[in-house]
């Protein structure tokens, strides 16, 4: 029996989610969990998603979704956007690329490391947020939340989805999307909750 190919793909990155683990960045966070969120994405919309390590080709995919890959190597960074100049559509989250090969954080270099061309943003500020923590924000007209993680994204030159709201630290982008080559990039600043997830993937899937 043949199955239908995927034209979405997960890539499930083991020395992130061992990065993650080794030092914990919420007491609220799960690498599985939040790789089952953005899974369950697809499996809402009755579409097939294929769970792919990090090292495995992509270039077929239409759609490619990096939950929380913290270390991000050079090698990948060039694939990424050779994918996404040709085509493609990358979703990356939170703690994209903050990180060496070696687990160490890169200093001197603006947040998400080698990646603020593709994405479109750079991190301002940032906080993590505890059990029971969130901060509000909007897309368009439909209210949520963001949890885990709050990244102030400086837009740069891409385009705000969801924008943070009431937020103590200013006014900034909470989601980003940028136009690279042919391809799209979106930037999540957050784990949100399903009624914003929703509509990004709603928009991203499109």
């Amino acid at each position: 029996m043949e199955y239908p190919k995927s034209d979405v793909c997960l890539v499930y990155d083991y020395d992130s989610k061992s990065s993650m683990k080794i030092q914990r960045q919420s007491d609220v966070f799960s690498y599985e969990q939040e790789c089952m969120k953005m899974y369950g994405q697809m499996y809402q919309r009755h579409m097939n998603c294929d769970i792919i390590p990090s090292d495995a080709d992509f270039s077929r995919y239409k759609t490619v979704i990096l939950p929380y890959m913290i270390i991000m190597p050079d090698e990948f960074k060039k694939r990424l956007k050779e994918y996404v100049s040709n085509g493609g559509t990358a979703v990356l989250t939170a703690r994209t690329g903050w990180k060496d090969t070696d687990n160490n954080l890169v200093f001197g270099k603006r947040l998400p490391v080698d990646l603020d061309d593709l994405t479109g943003c750079v991190i301002e500020e940032q906080e993590t947020l505890l059990s029971g923590q969130y901060s509000p924000c909007v897309y368009g007209s439909t209210e949520g939340e963001g949890r885990i993680f709050a990244e102030m994204l400086k837009v740069t030159d891409g385009k705000e989805v969801v924008r943070w709201k009431d937020n103590p630290f200013g006014d900034f982008a909470a989601a980003v999307c940028k136009s690279y080559g042919k391809g799209r990039c979106y930037y999540l600043g957050s784990s949100f909750d399903e009624r914003i997830l929703t509509k990004l993937f709603d928009e991203i899937l499109k």
